[in-house]
């Protein structure tokens, strides 16, 4: 992927683009290739253990340590 002149790196599965202006971790691997390895982030809310994705438009998951699923932003039904 690729985000402004970087190539992003990221989990596989995983795939977003930086909102513009994020502080992020950029590694030089060789002369040409300029890598995003991830933004800082602030991982308000959240304990140790939680995994939260949020989009820029504030919709957000949170797997919480005590097996819930929190969802903002959207409905989301049930598969049968």
């Amino acid at each position: 992927e690729v985000w402004g002149n970087l190539r992003l790196v990221l989990p596989y599965g995983i795939y977003t683009k930086p909102p513009e202006g994020s502080a992020c971790v950029v590694l030089t691997a060789g002369e040409q290739e300029r890598l995003n390895l991830g933004c800082f982030v602030s991982p308000q809310g959240l304990e140790p253990g939680e995994i939260k994705l949020q989009s820029a438009g504030g919709s957000y998951l949170i797997l919480k340590n005590d097996g819930t699923i929190r969802l903002g932003g959207q409905v989301v039904q049930e598969e049968q």
